[in-house]
């Protein structure tokens, strides 16, 4: 491998930040997917109304998932990059279809938008198979984090399946239930967040969005936290004894088991009171919980990898005014999308 550009925590924590980000705009969208059959397929005026509102936070939410993958897609392919490519080229099709299935979603959703604001309300069924869509997507990422710590499996499982499965080990089944329960219990809790700001001038509406996002949050924490038990009784002793019982990595698995019990009671909290404090505290707690997830989830990538591989063994040659420009970079860009974003609630404002 060669020398990393820089080193390697600055990369861990930007991976685990980028990836907090993403996960809790791609959350937005499976969540949003989900409330939006659920109202179709009530048929009410009134769900139709929320779900005009609601379709556009789904496909923003998408849009910012795919466009903040983009960074931890990076820190894993300078970090981990003959274990990453290796993981793409033995599930191969699966890995492939991704951008095909995203471009599927991405289009079944604007269509369900379009439909919204017809006079022909669209079927029910039409966010729900988005739902699978991006539930498919998650298998898919599963499944490459899970073959992508266990070469011993690469050649048996490409010469035995040819790529046309995905890897169904003994971690994915509880791997995917976390990580999707996850997913469903941070979108909730985003929807919630955005119905609070903008959807003022419409009362009922609102508290109706956060209502309907909220339970299924706290339906997903449940399913989240019976996939982590799953998962950690599921792992190696070797991994079990590092993220259980060794400093540092200790720190982050019982932040993020905290941060996601506080989480789960402020929700409850928020589902009574509905005030804007309420609603984004959840937000910001969930958020911590699923940076020190991802923290312990590249803990454990490392101790399964070091069989074969260690990091901390890797050469730095720092490229400093490279990672500079970098980070300026990103200032710059975050700052426009946060104009941008000002700039699209403040027209909604004025349209209301």
């Amino acid at each position: 491998m060669l020398g990393l550009p820089l080193v390697p925590w600055p990369l861990e924590l930007a991976l685990a930040i980028a990836l907090a980000v993403h996960w809790s705009f791609i959350g937005m969208a499976i969540t949003g997917s989900a409330v939006l059959a659920v109202n179709l397929l009530h048929g009410r005026e009134q769900n139709l109304r929320l779900n005009r509102h609601l379709v556009s936070f789904v496909i923003f939410g998408l849009s910012f998932g795919i466009t903040f993958g983009i960074l931890p897609l990076l820190m894993v392919q300078v970090l981990h990059g003959n274990f990453f490519y290796s993981a793409n080229i033995v599930i191969a099709y699966w890995w492939l279809a991704v951008i095909p299935l995203l471009i599927t979603g991405f289009y079944l959703l604007y269509y369900t938008r379009l439909r919204l604001h017809s006079e022909r309300p669209p079927a029910f069924f039409l966010p729900l198979l988005a739902l699978m869509v991006f539930a498919t997507i998650a298998s898919i990422l599963v499944s490459e984090t899970t073959v992508s710590q266990f070469p011993e499996v690469w050649k048996e499982f490409h010469w035995k399946w040819r790529g046309l499965l995905p890897y169904w080990g003994a971690f994915f089944i509880p791997r995917w239930i976390f990580a999707f329960g996850g997913l469903l219990a941070m979108g909730g809790i985003m929807v919630s967040v955005l119905s609070k700001i903008t959807m003022r001038s419409e009362r009922q509406l609102q508290e109706l969005a956060i209502s309907q996002a909220l339970r299924i949050t706290t339906g997903a924490l449940f399913l989240q936290v019976a996939g982590a038990v799953w998962l950690v009784l599921a792992l190696p002793a070797e991994q079990q004894s590092v993220l259980l019982g060794k400093w540092p990595n200790v720190l982050a698995f019982y932040s993020a088991a905290a941060s996601f019990l506080i989480a789960a009671i402020l929700v409850q909290v928020a589902r009574r009171r509905m005030t804007a404090a309420a609603v984004i505290a959840p937000a910001v707690i969930y958020y911590a919980g699923l940076f020190a997830a991802a923290m312990a989830r590249d803990k454990g990538r490392e101790v399964a990898m070091s069989r074969f591989f260690d990091l901390s063994t890797v050469a730095a040659h720092p490229q400093w005014a490279a990672f500079i420009v970098f980070l300026g970079t990103i200032a710059i860009g975050v700052g426009m999308v946060a104009y941008m974003v000002h700039l699209a609630v403040a027209y909604r404002g004025r349209e209301e």
